[in-house]
Protein backbone atom coordinates (compact mmCIF):
# COMPACT_ATOMS: atom_id res chain seq x y z
CA UNK A 1 0.00 0.00 0.00
CA UNK A 2 1.61 3.29 -0.69
CA UNK A 3 2.15 5.80 1.80
CA UNK A 4 1.10 8.89 2.35
CA UNK A 5 3.05 11.82 2.80
CA UNK A 6 0.46 13.42 5.89
CA UNK A 7 1.68 12.01 8.99
CA UNK A 8 0.82 12.80 12.80
CA UNK A 9 3.71 15.39 14.07
CA UNK A 10 6.30 13.18 15.55
CA UNK A 11 5.36 9.60 14.14
CA UNK A 12 7.21 8.02 10.92
CA UNK A 13 5.31 6.84 8.61
CA UNK A 14 6.85 3.80 8.56
CA UNK A 15 5.43 3.43 12.53
CA UNK A 16 1.79 3.66 11.01
CA UNK A 17 0.36 0.58 9.93
CA UNK A 18 -2.58 2.17 8.05
CA UNK A 19 -4.65 -1.25 8.44
CA UNK A 20 -4.94 -2.87 11.35
CA UNK A 21 -4.43 -1.77 15.41
CA UNK A 22 -2.70 1.20 16.51
CA UNK A 23 -1.63 1.50 20.22
CA UNK A 24 -3.82 3.33 22.42
CA UNK A 25 -0.90 6.22 22.64
CA UNK A 26 -1.22 7.39 19.33
CA UNK A 27 -4.78 8.50 20.01
CA UNK A 28 -4.43 11.32 22.50
CA UNK A 29 -5.10 9.56 26.13
CA UNK A 30 -4.52 12.84 27.88
CA UNK A 31 -7.58 14.32 26.84
CA UNK A 32 -10.38 14.37 29.76
CA UNK A 33 -13.34 15.23 27.67
CA UNK A 34 -14.42 14.29 23.90
CA UNK A 35 -15.15 18.09 23.12
CA UNK A 36 -11.14 18.76 23.39
CA UNK A 37 -10.11 16.51 20.99
CA UNK A 38 -9.40 17.75 17.49
CA UNK A 39 -11.05 16.41 14.09
CA UNK A 40 -8.40 14.02 13.73
CA UNK A 41 -8.18 12.74 17.08
CA UNK A 42 -11.84 12.00 17.45
CA UNK A 43 -11.91 10.40 14.06
CA UNK A 44 -8.75 8.18 15.06
CA UNK A 45 -10.33 7.27 17.98
CA UNK A 46 -13.34 5.81 16.16
CA UNK A 47 -11.31 4.21 13.94
CA UNK A 48 -8.80 2.78 16.79
CA UNK A 49 -9.52 -0.71 16.17
CA UNK A 50 -9.54 -0.24 11.81
CA UNK A 51 -6.28 1.95 11.40
CA UNK A 52 -6.76 4.41 14.33
CA UNK A 53 -4.83 7.88 13.94
CA UNK A 54 -3.10 6.54 10.42
CA UNK A 55 -6.27 6.26 8.98
CA UNK A 56 -7.71 9.49 10.25
CA UNK A 57 -4.48 11.05 8.55
CA UNK A 58 -5.32 9.88 5.74
CA UNK A 59 -9.04 10.56 5.41
CA UNK A 60 -8.63 14.09 6.66
CA UNK A 61 -5.64 14.44 4.44
CA UNK A 62 -7.76 13.20 0.90
CA UNK A 63 -10.80 14.82 1.95
CA UNK A 64 -10.53 17.62 4.04
CA UNK A 65 -12.82 16.06 6.57
CA UNK A 66 -15.22 13.03 7.94
CA UNK A 67 -18.13 14.19 6.29
CA UNK A 68 -16.88 14.62 2.95
CA UNK A 69 -15.12 11.28 3.54
CA UNK A 70 -18.35 9.79 4.47
CA UNK A 71 -20.40 11.43 1.21
CA UNK A 72 -17.75 9.58 -1.20
CA UNK A 73 -19.16 6.52 -2.73
CA UNK A 74 -17.17 3.38 -0.93
CA UNK A 75 -15.60 2.93 -4.29
CA UNK A 76 -14.09 6.52 -4.39
CA UNK A 77 -13.09 6.25 -0.74
CA UNK A 78 -10.85 3.12 -1.17
CA UNK A 79 -9.28 4.26 -4.29
CA UNK A 80 -8.25 7.29 -2.91
CA UNK A 81 -7.22 6.60 0.75
CA UNK A 82 -5.76 2.85 -0.08
CA UNK A 83 -7.81 2.18 3.02
CA UNK A 84 -10.47 -0.83 3.56
CA UNK A 85 -14.24 -0.69 2.79
CA UNK A 86 -14.67 -1.49 6.52
CA UNK A 87 -13.41 1.70 7.38
CA UNK A 88 -15.56 3.53 4.98
CA UNK A 89 -18.51 1.67 6.76
CA UNK A 90 -17.64 2.29 10.36
CA UNK A 91 -17.73 6.31 8.83
CA UNK A 92 -21.25 5.70 7.55
CA UNK A 93 -22.79 3.82 11.13
CA UNK A 94 -21.07 7.18 12.85
CA UNK A 95 -22.90 9.75 10.23
CA UNK A 96 -26.00 7.42 10.83
CA UNK A 97 -25.93 7.79 14.53
CA UNK A 98 -25.40 11.56 14.61
CA UNK A 99 -28.55 11.47 12.36
CA UNK A 100 -30.43 9.77 14.41
CA UNK A 101 -29.34 11.87 17.60
CA UNK A 102 -30.19 14.65 15.79
CA UNK A 103 -33.21 13.55 15.34
CA UNK A 104 -34.63 12.94 19.01
CA UNK A 105 -34.65 16.85 19.26
CA UNK A 106 -37.69 16.88 16.77
CA UNK A 107 -39.56 13.65 18.11
CA UNK A 108 -42.33 13.92 20.58
CA UNK A 109 -42.87 17.81 19.96
CA UNK A 110 -44.23 19.86 17.31
CA UNK A 111 -41.50 20.10 14.64
CA UNK A 112 -42.36 23.28 13.91
CA UNK A 113 -41.92 24.79 17.55
CA UNK A 114 -38.01 25.12 17.16
CA UNK A 115 -36.57 25.85 13.17
CA UNK A 116 -33.12 25.70 14.25
CA UNK A 117 -33.70 22.08 15.73
CA UNK A 118 -35.36 20.67 12.67
CA UNK A 119 -32.69 22.59 10.32
CA UNK A 120 -29.84 21.06 12.59
CA UNK A 121 -31.44 17.51 12.15
CA UNK A 122 -32.32 18.08 8.06
CA UNK A 123 -28.18 19.21 7.29
CA UNK A 124 -26.99 16.05 9.52
CA UNK A 125 -29.38 14.32 7.00
CA UNK A 126 -28.19 15.49 3.67
CA UNK A 127 -25.79 18.34 3.99
CA UNK A 128 -23.19 16.48 2.81
CA UNK A 129 -25.10 13.91 -0.01
CA UNK A 130 -23.31 13.74 -3.16
CA UNK A 131 -26.81 12.95 -4.84
CA UNK A 132 -29.97 14.59 -4.42
CA UNK A 133 -32.36 13.08 -2.30
CA UNK A 134 -36.07 14.19 -1.46
CA UNK A 135 -37.13 13.31 1.76
CA UNK A 136 -40.72 14.25 3.35
CA UNK A 137 -41.80 14.91 7.51
CA UNK A 138 -45.09 13.03 7.60
CA UNK A 139 -46.51 15.01 10.55
CA UNK A 140 -49.59 14.45 13.10
CA UNK A 141 -52.59 16.85 13.61
CA UNK A 142 -50.19 18.32 16.61
CA UNK A 143 -47.57 18.39 13.79
CA UNK A 144 -45.41 15.97 16.28
CA UNK A 145 -43.10 13.57 13.73
CA UNK A 146 -44.59 10.24 12.47
CA UNK A 147 -41.95 9.16 9.90
CA UNK A 148 -39.07 10.61 7.97
CA UNK A 149 -38.78 9.04 4.07
CA UNK A 150 -36.65 8.76 1.49
CA UNK A 151 -39.13 8.88 -1.27
CA UNK A 152 -37.15 10.29 -4.16
CA UNK A 153 -33.34 9.96 -5.16
CA UNK A 154 -31.37 10.75 -8.26
CA UNK A 155 -28.34 12.27 -9.77
CA UNK A 156 -26.12 15.42 -8.52
CA UNK A 157 -28.97 17.64 -9.47
CA UNK A 158 -32.22 15.61 -9.40
CA UNK A 159 -34.67 13.58 -7.76
CA UNK A 160 -37.20 12.33 -9.14
CA UNK A 161 -40.93 12.62 -7.04
CA UNK A 162 -44.41 11.68 -7.77
CA UNK A 163 -46.90 14.07 -5.96
CA UNK A 164 -49.57 11.41 -5.49
CA UNK A 165 -47.22 8.67 -4.12
CA UNK A 166 -46.29 11.20 -1.39
CA UNK A 167 -49.44 11.99 -0.74
CA UNK A 168 -50.25 8.15 -1.34
CA UNK A 169 -47.80 7.32 1.47
CA UNK A 170 -49.50 10.37 3.81
CA UNK A 171 -52.88 8.58 3.94
CA UNK A 172 -51.52 5.02 4.74
CA UNK A 173 -49.89 7.05 7.73
CA UNK A 174 -52.67 8.75 8.55
CA UNK A 175 -50.26 11.88 8.63
CA UNK A 176 -52.10 15.57 9.09
CA UNK A 177 -49.34 17.44 7.46
CA UNK A 178 -45.79 17.37 5.80
CA UNK A 179 -43.29 19.20 5.22
CA UNK A 180 -41.29 18.64 1.81
CA UNK A 181 -37.52 18.02 2.19
CA UNK A 182 -34.36 17.92 -0.17
CA UNK A 183 -30.75 18.75 -0.48
CA UNK A 184 -29.28 20.41 -3.37
CA UNK A 185 -25.90 18.87 -3.87
CA UNK A 186 -23.94 21.98 -5.84
CA UNK A 187 -24.53 23.61 -2.36
CA UNK A 188 -26.61 26.53 -3.58
CA UNK A 189 -29.98 26.20 -2.03
CA UNK A 190 -32.11 28.31 -4.38
CA UNK A 191 -35.03 26.97 -5.46
CA UNK A 192 -35.50 26.03 -9.15
CA UNK A 193 -38.56 26.50 -11.21
CA UNK A 194 -39.09 22.79 -10.91
CA UNK A 195 -38.96 22.78 -7.04
CA UNK A 196 -41.33 25.69 -7.08
CA UNK A 197 -43.75 24.05 -9.38
CA UNK A 198 -43.48 20.22 -7.33
CA UNK A 199 -44.38 22.38 -4.27
CA UNK A 200 -47.43 23.65 -5.61
CA UNK A 201 -48.83 20.39 -6.84
CA UNK A 202 -48.15 18.76 -3.51
CA UNK A 203 -49.82 21.45 -1.95
CA UNK A 204 -52.99 21.40 -4.44
CA UNK A 205 -53.57 17.75 -3.93
CA UNK A 206 -52.64 17.95 -0.63
CA UNK A 207 -55.58 20.59 -0.39
CA UNK A 208 -58.55 17.52 -1.92
CA UNK A 209 -57.28 15.19 0.51
CA UNK A 210 -57.32 17.25 3.96
CA UNK A 211 -53.66 17.13 4.50
CA UNK A 212 -51.45 20.35 4.73
CA UNK A 213 -47.99 21.43 2.85
CA UNK A 214 -46.42 23.12 5.96
CA UNK A 215 -43.04 24.18 4.11
CA UNK A 216 -40.41 22.73 1.69
CA UNK A 217 -37.05 22.56 2.77
CA UNK A 218 -33.95 23.20 0.63
CA UNK A 219 -30.56 21.51 2.37
CA UNK A 220 -27.34 22.53 0.92
CA UNK A 221 -23.74 22.10 2.06
CA UNK A 222 -23.63 25.55 4.80
CA UNK A 223 -28.19 26.61 5.15
CA UNK A 224 -30.72 25.84 4.56
CA UNK A 225 -33.51 27.27 2.57
CA UNK A 226 -37.95 27.53 3.84
CA UNK A 227 -40.08 28.47 0.92
CA UNK A 228 -42.46 29.36 3.83
CA UNK A 229 -39.79 31.75 5.54
CA UNK A 230 -39.20 33.32 1.47
CA UNK A 231 -42.61 33.71 0.62
CA UNK A 232 -43.13 30.63 -1.76
CA UNK A 233 -46.01 28.97 0.50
Amino acid sequence: MARRSSTPPGVSELALPFTGFLPRETVSPNHDHCGSLSDTDLLGRLLRHNGGLGAAYIIIDEFGSAAAATSATVGDFTHRTGLDAAVHQDLQLASELGARMARAGIEDRCVLSSWSVLNEYLRARLAHAKIEQFRVLFLDNKNRLIRDELLGAGTINHAPVYPREVIRRALELGCAALILVHNHPSGDPTPSRADIDITKSLIEIGKLMGIAVHDHVIVASESCVSFRSKGLI
